[in-house]
């Protein structure tokens, strides 16, 4: 049985136990993938260890969910098996991953958005789910109010801005890297950036005048 014909159960499986094994291994990503086409499934293990944290950053920063951007991820890497054939082992393998992340990522928004759930009030529950680990009430209000505001903010951007603001802020992927992600001219991805940043520069405005006045006072 070679590795691509091993169902997506078993590679589920290798997925799951590679989150509890750690191990040491230097070797390039393209010859990993080499590896497990030529029957190496184990192999696909070292992938998941390398990119699992920045793949699921990516999925949580478009989703604003943990349950969302943990099941996306997972998915982002039972899907680059299942195509890892049409992978070019030339290039870097976490741009094409963090593709097919966003992609799905994408798709699951779009379904949410059609139900009806992903409302303004929903990125704020989603936000103050996990409090700050702070004592102090008043700040862990300030910061689940912040969260919120971001999370709106987020969910304002229009679709082409909102990929390339994630890609390029919480997962500081280069220009060209976004532009092999995206499928964009990297000058495309310049200036949506540019318009994202101002607008949410501009949408959390009033919360950086405040943080900007306590660090003041807390100065004198």
């Amino acid at each position: 049985m070679t590795a691509m014909s091993v169902q997506g159960g078993s590679v589920a499986i290798i997925i799951a136990s590679a989150l509890l094994r750690r191990g040491q291994d230097d070797r390039p990503d393209g010859e990993i993938v080499k590896a497990v086409l030529r029957g190496g499934v184990e192999a696909y293990r070292v992938l998941v260890h390398r990119y699992e944290r920045r793949v699921y950053a990516v999925a949580r920063g478009m989703l604003r969910s943990h349950d969302e951007a943990d099941e996306v991820a997972q998915e982002a890497f039972v899907r680059a098996y299942q195509s890892l054939h049409t992978f070019d082992t030339s290039r870097a393998f976490f741009p094409w991953l963090c593709r097919i992340t966003v992609n799905l990522a994408i798709t699951l928004s779009q379904q949410r958005d059609r139900r009806g759930s992903d409302s303004l009030d929903e990125y704020e529950r989603r936000a103050g789910h996990e409090a700050p680990a702070d004592d102090d009430p008043s700040r862990v209000a300030e910061q689940r109010e912040l969260e919120a505001a971001v999370g709106r903010a987020l969910s304002e951007l229009p679709d082409g801005m909102r990929e390339v603001f994630i890609l390029r802020t919480f997962d500081d992927l280069s220009y060209q890297e976004i532009s092999e992600v995206l499928g964009l001219p990297k000058g495309t991805v310049m200036s949506r950036l540019a318009r994202a940043r101002e607008r949410v520069r501009d949408r959390l405005g009033p919360f950086l005048e405040t943080a900007r006045g306590s660090d003041a006072e807390a100065g004198r």
